[in-house]
């Protein structure tokens, strides 16, 4: 997608990646990371249709972002993979999360954070503000994900539901998948290790795309 218009959103200090057209510094705690996040997307303002995703995704196809919001206000993206999976480690950054157990990872985190499209910017308020009220462990971790959760839940806003296997598609699912993947997230440390490698596969004409 050469004519995307590309925005880093970062914080004071990190250094500008190369090849983007803007990089919006905010102020704040980013070792509060899930409300830093929510309030650079607010704070960003746009007021027309973007995607807000991941550094750690692999665009494989290009997206037409008006053809999958439609008339909607937001669209989220549905978790595809270990659906009836127990919600197994509850303690994150020195939090227990016990309002997860006995719990799925469904039930938990339905959507998944990495991609989401907005019509505009007073998605990301409402979803900035529900967090803000949340306790303080959720701010560190699985906020942004709770909040997005609560949006949607509220049926206060029209929102689309896409799957992860198709916008968020993890690598070792890729060739099982039948949905035609339009992006791969490397999420965990792990998989991290491996985007480069798929990118020169990419690059190369291999035909995993």
């Amino acid at each position: 997608m050469p004519t995307a218009r590309i925005i880093q959103c970062s914080d004071s200090d990190s250094t500008a990646v190369r090849g983007v057209d803007q990089v919006f510094r905010v102020e704040g705690d980013s070792t509060q990371l899930m409300t830093f996040r929510l309030k650079a997307f607010r704070d960003l303002g746009l007021e027309s249709p973007a995607l807000y995703m991941d550094t750690d995704m692999l665009l494989l196809r290009p997206i037409d972002l008006g053809v999958i919001l439609e008339k909607k206000d937001a669209v989220v993206c549905e978790r595809s993979f270990k659906r009836n999976e127990k919600f197994g480690q509850l303690k994150f950054k020195n939090f227990v999360f016990e309002c997860y157990a006995g719990k799925t990872l469904m039930q938990a985190h339905p959507y998944i954070a990495c991609f989401t499209i907005t019509r505009n910017w007073k998605f990301w308020d409402t979803a900035y503000e529900i967090l803000s009220g949340m306790p303080v462990m959720f701010h560190a971790w699985f906020g942004d994900q709770e909040a997005i959760k609560r949006v949607v839940e509220s049926g206060s806003w029209i929102v689309k539901k896409v799957p992860e296997s198709t916008y968020a598609c993890l690598p070792e699912m890729f060739v099982s998948s039948t949905s035609k993947p339009r992006l791969m997230h490397f999420k965990g440390p792990e998989r991290k290790a491996l985007m480069l490698n798929y990118l020169r596969r990419l690059k190369n004409g291999d035909p995993f795309s």
